[in-house]
């Protein structure tokens, strides 16, 4: 049986949780896509960033600083990360760790705008 979920003007075409090792990336690779996940502590500052960066015309790293918090850390809207099949990709997570010597507990979504 197939399963379409949709949030809002997004459909789901990807999603999961992943328990990430301590200091290690998490990478996905999508169509003919990838993407680099890391998780970086900046104890210089508090605040919560997202930095992409194209590391060639394939792949984008996307860095996610002091996305540590045992609360949680998230997205506040879809984040976009390229195209695939002529269509935009986005993708929607959250990150929490239990300490700061374990691994993320990363969940993701990744999403596809809902066409007319």
């Amino acid at each position: 049986m197939e399963i379409k979920i949709k949030t809002g003007e997004y459909e789901v075409i990807a999603s999961g949780s992943i328990v990430g090792n301590h200091n290690e990336p998490i990478e996905f690779e999508l169509s003919t896509l990838f993407f680099i996940f890391e998780f970086i502590t900046d104890t210089n500052s508090p605040e919560s960033k997202i930095n992409k960066t194209g590391i060639d015309d394939k792949t984008l790293k996307i860095e996610l600083i002091n996305f540590n918090n045992t609360l949680g850390t998230r997205n506040t809207a879809p984040l976009p990360i390229g195209t695939v099949n002529n269509r935009k990709l986005f993708v929607n997570f959250s990150s929490y760790s239990l300490s700061e010597s374990t691994g993320p507990i990363f969940h993701y979504s990744f999403l596809h705008k809902i066409e007319d």
